[in-house]
């Protein structure tokens, strides 16, 4: 990763208390990034539906390889060709879902869709994008006792040819991402820190640590550049202090790429009372409702969904003691689901459904469907609930003063984030038997994402690369490699 110095200025105008000061060019440590393309234009209320469901259905069936994949394939989709949101907004909003508990590429695709066109485009966003998932997750848990406990081979090979093309399609989102957010030295030892610290630990809270710190690490560096430059300045008695260390400046950073507020701050507000609320609530009830096998699972997975922070990655090994340890699931069937959901597109939260299928499924067919409903409404609402409470929230502090210098960092951050999945996904790219090895011990799969990353980097379209990529999968079963 490189910091790439000709991305664009930004438009900053800095306003002194008795005159104006126009700023064009600010030392590399002060460059703040907007975008200066064209927002395109918003729909009328009565499209917005339409156009939400018509952009994310198409894409609930090619989003395999997990949230590290969802993320590429969102940037390539509404940054590059659709042109919803500029980087440094997309950015925002990831930092945000990563900080959020739940899961974090839905509450990303959440956040656009309610940026493009208010609460209820988001919603049906957000079914389009995971329901047929859904559908599929339960009709698997619902028959998963007749179906063979080993994955056929083409089958192991196709997921190995899909892993393959996604480490080359979030490799190149994290490039894509940090052409125009790491933009200076501050910003690219931040992305480096958090690439490493991501990679070198792994802990369900260390995502929303590390951006937190990634903001104010790229603060503190503005701040001391600023002391810096003016002894420097003193010293040579030639250079003039830098307006942003004047006296009185207020700083106005013009945006093209307004953030919306379709939700206001104070039921934002309220939004996060309720859900502490019922927190508290079911986990008060779990220990009661153990008996009540449908109201036990609704509690379970609302309380996992608000203490999973880390998104997808994390939700499966969690599961195993919320699911298999009650004896609702089998370990076979635990293990199975977990193969299956990383074999299909979609968010791997859908594991819950499954999970709900298996667990009333002793009571009947309509039970095991009503159980697959009840996972996936747990599971999901409090991260969406929260990732649409803090939209508005967000909306009001992102032009302060502090948080100026503070979001770079956290884009930064964020940024290193990708970097780092793309390596963990490598290091778990292929499976053969029961051990998941690196791709480095696959030539072929190594070339793979390596095209994978070149083609989208010229412009190819997520979904045909993933379509190579499953006939690369297949070309090495038929191959025997």
């Amino acid at each position: 990763m490189h910091a790439h110095r000709h991305a664009e200025e930004p438009t900053v105008i800095v306003h002194p208390t008795e005159s104006t000061i126009d700023v064009s060019a600010q030392s590399s440590s002060e460059k703040l990034y907007t975008t200066t393309e064209q927002d395109p234009p918003t729909p009328r209320p009565s499209n917005r539906l339409y156009e939400s469901a018509r952009s994310f259905l198409p894409l609930s069936v090619i989003a395999f390889g997990g949230p590290p994949a969802h993320i590429a394939l969102l940037h390539n989709t509404f940054v590059v060709r659709k042109k919803w949101l500029d980087d440094t907004l997309f950015g925002e909003y990831f930092a945000v879902s990563q900080a959020l508990p739940g899961p974090g590429s839905t509450e990303m695709l959440f956040s656009i869709a309610i940026h493009r066109g208010g609460i209820w485009a988001g919603l049906v966003g957000f079914v389009c994008w995971s329901i047929p998932g859904l559908i599929i997750m339960t009709a698997l848990g619902l028959g998963v006792s007749h179906l063979p406990s080993p994955l056929p081979d083409w089958l192991i090979h196709l997921q190995n040819g899909i892993s393959a093309a996604v480490v080359g399609l979030v490799a190149q989102a994290g490039t894509s991402l940090a052409r125009k957010i790491v933009v200076n030295k501050d910003t690219l030892a931040v992305c480096t820190l958090a690439a490493c610290a991501a990679v070198l630990w792994s802990a369900s809270w260390l995502e929303p640590v590390v951006i937190a710190v990634g903001g104010i690490l790229t603060f503190v560096l503005v701040k001391c550049h600023a002391r810096w430059d003016a002894r420097r300045a003193k010293r040579d008695r030639t250079q003039e202090p830098t307006p942003l260390e004047a006296a009185h400046v207020e700083v106005e950073v013009r945006e093209e790429y307004p953030a919306h507020n379709p939700i206001s701050w104070k039921t934002g507000v309220a939004i996060m009372i309720v859900w502490l609320i019922l927190l508290i609530v079911c986990m008060v009830l779990k220990p009661h409702v153990a008996s009540i096998r449908p109201l036990a699972v609704l509690t379970q997975f609302f309380v996992a969904g608000c203490v999973i922070f880390g998104g997808g990655p994390v939700v499966i090994p969690l599961l195993y003691s919320y699911v298999v340890v009650p004896g609702w699931l089998s370990e076979r069937d635990f293990l199975l689901g977990v193969a299956l959901i990383q074999a299909l597109p979609g968010p791997n939260f859908n594991f819950a459904a499954y999970c709900g299928a298996l667990a009333l499924a002793p009571y009947g067919t309509a039970a095991g469907i009503g159980g697959a409903l009840l996972g996936y409404i747990g599971i999901f609402t409090p991260g969406l609930a929260l990732n649409a409470a803090a939209m508005p929230l967000w909306a009001r502090v992102r032009k302060s003063k502090v948080l100026v210098h503070v979001l770079p960092g956290m884009n930064a951050a964020a940024v290193g984030l990708v970097y780092a999945a793309a390596y963990l996904l490598w290091q778990k790219g292929v499976v053969r038997g029961a051990v998941v090895r690196p791709l480095g011990d696959f030539p072929f799969y190594a070339v793979v994402a390596g095209v994978a990353y070149v083609l989208v980097d010229a412009g190819m379209r997520t979904v045909i690369v993933m379509v190579l990529g499953c006939l690369a999968g297949l070309l090495s079963w038929g191959l025997g490699i």
